[in-house]
Parts: structure tokens; sequence; C-alpha cells
């Protein structure tokens, strides 16, 4: 299995492995092997951010089935909304600034 990603830069080449920064235990901990989604809710980086789609890999090559998964991801959101009775854990949303709703009702 293949497990490098290859970027290239001017006209250099430039080797990036992904397996290993995946399971980069300095950054993920020592159960970085582990599945753990939670890990992703307190990031240092937006979940936007260039680090967060690494795994995809960057540039031209990179895998083409990025837009697919975040439509997927989307679906099974949008999916969850609708099936499900989601409820508040707070007392609720108190945003004064910009043309954004209160919510103070269970969803």
């Amino acid at each position: 299995m293949k497990h490098f990603v290859y970027v290239q830069l001017l006209h250099y080449s430039i080797e990036v492995d992904i397996f290993s920064i995946s399971r980069n235990k300095e950054f993920w901990g020592e159960d970085a092997d582990k599945f753990k989604p939670e890990r992703w809710l307190n990031l240092k980086y937006s979940p936007s951010s260039f680090l967060s789609l690494l795994p995809f890999g960057y540039g031209p090559r990179r895998c083409v089935g990025i837009s697919l998964a975040k439509t997927i991801l989307k679906k099974v959101i949008i999916n969850i909304i609708l099936k499900y009775r989601l409820i508040s854990m707070d007392d609720g949303i108190n945003i004064n600034n910009g043309l954004i709703l209160e919510g103070k009702e269970v969803l």
C-alpha cells in the first residue's frame, strides 16, 4: 500500500508521508492509532484548514474523492437533523451581532 504523496513545487519534488503524519503521537497523543472522532473537536486549526484536509493529499494530484467525501458528509448531517430530535445541552444561543436568529427552543 502506498502511503506517500508527492508534491512538486517549482522544480523540486517533495515526498510527504501521509501515513506517519496521520499517526504522529506528538500531535495526536499516545492513542494516535485509535479511531477517535472526538479528537477533532478542540483543534488548534479550523476544520477547513490545510492540515485537516492533508489525508486527501495536496495540489493538482490530490484525491479526487475529496468532493465526494464532503458531499456525503453534508448529506449525513442533513439526514441526522431530519430523522432525529436534537436537543440543546445549554440555555440556548444568544448572539446580538449580525444577521443571526436567536434560538431558545429545542431544535
